[in-house]
């Protein structure tokens, strides 16, 4: 037995050498990786700095091995907030949705990989950092991108009111003459655009985007104004929760959204209101009323950035509008109640010439 014993231990120091090497070129292999991952060069970008929400956008990934040492199995890691998602995957409850994008690097090999991205939920997201591990320690890359998410633009709304324009003595909701000299924009291609109206360096830039043909769009010869106001300030009561509250809001928001784009496609001038909170001492916002797309995608990048917070009383903000002496122009409420105050308000609205239609937040849930 005790020559066993012998014999194992002399057998163990004779392979210790090569353990010892095998041990040490693994140790030299990790530390290799490590240093060539911590070399990668990674960039990322959206195929759209702005999208609406429903729609989707294209994130691309740029990997690029600038060293000799060849690397498999590179996952790069990263979060995405819950108002997004990537490749059509499931989200948890989580605020923040982890991501790994896995990657084959050859020495001075470039990969770029596409995803989907999916908008869910109106905002303003920044990424900034993803990152790869290493001999077990995260190595960080800076990538900041940005994504703002324009309120939900609804395909079926019924609760709208019909946009419509002054011709003479008729009304129609078919937008006036356009002017081919005052070009308003850039917009996605609709059904009876013509084949003048593409614009070709456009279309060529929006490859990835969700609609990838661009025409120019034209202001109108004459323009009716609308104004739409949002009423941020609803009757509390013990039942209503603070996701509630959000929840009325961003159906307020889409339902304004909505109407500022039917305005905006049939030429009219727009403007924008609501009570809320902003940033510095204000409790209220507005748009002073104008046209084109620039125009809408101005008013559609703000209501990305609200937060949904009560503000001054709608009555007053409604006040502001009397105070303009404003006539033929629509308005159009966005509000879960109307008290007596909002109603004098509408009526001195409707004495100085103009239109006022309501659209009952509570009743478009």
């Amino acid at each position: 037995m005790a020559e066993k014993i012998i014999l194992f231990i002399v057998a163990v120091l004779k392979t210790a050498p090569f353990v010892a090497l095998a041990y040490g070129l693994y140790r030299l292999f990790k530390l290799l990786r490590a240093i060539a991952i911590s070399k990668l060069v990674y960039t990322r970008e959206f195929s759209e700095k702005a999208a609406f929400a429903g729609d989707y956008v294209y994130m691309t990934e740029t990997v690029y091995n600038k060293t000799l040492f060849p690397l498999f199995f590179v996952d790069i890691e990263g979060y995405l907030y819950r108002g997004l998602s990537i490749d059509d995957r499931e989200q948890n409850d989580k605020e923040m949705q982890h991501f790994v994008s896995r990657v084959h690097l050859l020495p001075f090999m470039q990969i770029r990989r596409t995803h989907k991205i999916t908008c869910h939920r109106r905002g303003v997201y920044t990424l900034d950092t993803v990152s790869v591990f290493a001999n077990g320690s995260p190595i960080t890359f800076d990538a900041p991108i940005s994504l703002t998410v324009y309120p939900e633009i609804l395909q079926n709304a019924p609760a709208l009111p019909a946009v419509t324009t002054m011709v003479g003595e008729h009304i129609t909701s078919r937008a006036l003459i356009s002017d081919p000299f005052s070009l308003a924009g850039i917009r996605d291609y609709r059904y009876g655009d013509t084949m003048r109206q593409i614009n070709y360096k456009a279309t060529a830039r929006s490859a990835y985007s969700a609609s990838p043909l661009k025409v120019n769009s034209y202001d109108f010869c004459r323009n009716y104004s609308f104004v739409v106001c949002l009423n941020f300030h609803v009757d509390w009561d013990e039942l209503m929760t603070l996701e509630a509250y959000e929840n009325i809001m961003e159906s307020g928001l889409a339902l304004a959204a909505t109407a500022l784009n039917e305005a905006e496609k049939a030429g009219g001038r727009i403007g924008f209101a609501a009570n809320c909170a902003c940033e510095g001492k204000e409790r209220f916002l507005t748009y002073k009323m104008n046209s084109g797309k620039h125009h809408f995608l101005d008013i559609m990048d703000c209501m990305a950035k609200i937060k949904p917070e009560d503000g001054m009383s709608f009555s007053a903000l409604l006040s502001h509008y009397v105070s303009l002496n404003t006539e033929n122009t629509q308005y159009i409420l966005v509000t879960a109640y109307v008290d007596e105050q909002i109603g004098a308000k509408i009526e001195l609205l409707r004495r100085a010439g103009n239109d006022v239609c309501i659209i009952n937040l509570g009743g478009a849930l």
